[in-house]
């Protein structure tokens, strides 16, 4: 018997032995795991305090701020009358910066979106469109505004929502034959854009139609789609910002960007396509001579409607080490 109590007091102590180990084994799993999370979180805020020291910070807010405006402005846009859009933009703007200003100043940081203390808190625009499918791309109404083949829509502005219906199209196979729409800047910065628009029936089937663009720097990109034609109601829907036909990616237009710049417009032989075109620029209605009115007579062929074409705010960013202030605006070339 006693052979047998002295291996079960081994048995026990070999137990308690193992627990002990367990025990200990847990608490260096726990202190290495408390360790390791007290190592990234120090890191994250390292790299935090590191962004704020760089000013990158500053950016990351003011890019938060003209997203979550963005959105707004467009809701406003599109669901309020002109009339409107102006207090119901404004209501928004005191609560998002008061906001900010809150969030930050836990950290540190003193972040505030306020309107500009100048004045001038919204931009005037123009819608001008020409909405009869079968009329050609020539000046609509007024005098003569450029030469013999050419006319200027408008002049130094920033453009938007640019987009083009062709429903038929006139003329040879050329380019040089073709309907031509051009972007010239009038700074030496950005250069000059320009594509084409014309038919070759010499190639396949589905390729016919050619858009043919033209960069600052003479490069040439191409995309192919199929004829347009007012008989089978064949079209092509143009959209310059988005750089797509009908829909599609058009490598020859994905490039353009129209809101880079303040451009003058130019139509170069416009009666060798008949259809439509909308597009919004940054001038009232009455700005500019001739005005965008007198050549967008309001009628059955083309109108000129003022526009909310944007809205600017004032942003400012303060921490121990950066002090960044900008204006930002809103909805500059976002709204399709």
């Amino acid at each position: 018997m006693a052979g047998v109590a002295f291996g079960e007091s081994r048995e026990i102590e070999r137990g308690q032995l193992l627990l002990a180990g367990a025990f200990v084994l847990a608490v260096a799993l726990i202190g290495l795991t408390v360790v390791l999370t007290s190592s990234s979180y120090t890191g994250t805020l390292a790299s935090q305090e590191s962004e704020v020291v760089r000013g990158s910070d500053a950016i990351t807010v003011r890019d938060s701020v003209d997203t979550d405006l963005t959105r707004h402005f467009r809701y406003v846009f599109e669901n309020y009358a002109p009339s409107n859009r102006r207090a119901q933009f404004k209501s928004v703007l005191f609560p998002i910066g008061n906001e900010t200003n809150t969030h930050y100043a836990s950290r540190g940081r003193m972040v505030n979106v306020t309107e500009p203390p100048s004045g001038g808190m919204f931009i005037e625009g123009t819608r001008f469109k020409q909405v009869e499918p079968f009329q050609k791309f020539t000046q609509p109404a007024g005098g003569g505004t450029g030469g013999t083949d050419y006319w200027y829509p408008a002049e130094n502005v920033e453009l938007r929502n640019a987009t083009i219906v062709v429903n038929n199209i006139l003329g040879g196979n050329q380019p040089e034959e073709a309907f031509n729409m051009s972007l010239d800047t009038p700074a030496a910065a950005g250069g000059n854009w320009s594509f084409v628009v014309y038919e070759d029936f010499s190639r396949p089937s589905g390729e016919e139609l050619i858009i043919r663009s033209r960069s600052p720097t003479d490069t040439v990109r191409t995309c192919y789609r199929d004829e347009v034609s007012s008989s089978s109601s064949k079209k092509a829907t143009i959209h310059l910002h988005n750089g797509t036909v009908n829909g599609d990616d058009c490598d020859a237009l994905t490039p353009i960007d129209p809101g880079r710049h303040k451009y003058t417009l130019n139509f170069t032989r416009g009666e060798k396509v008949f259809g439509k075109y909308w597009m919004i620029v940054d001038k009232p209605p009455t700005e500019g001579s001739p005005t965008l009115n007198s050549k967008f007579a309001a009628g059955t062929r083309s109108t000129a409607e003022p526009v909310l074409f944007g809205a600017r705010v004032r942003y400012r960013y303060h921490s121990g080490t950066v002090a960044y202030e900008t204006n930002i605006d809103i909805a500059h070339r976002e709204i399709s």
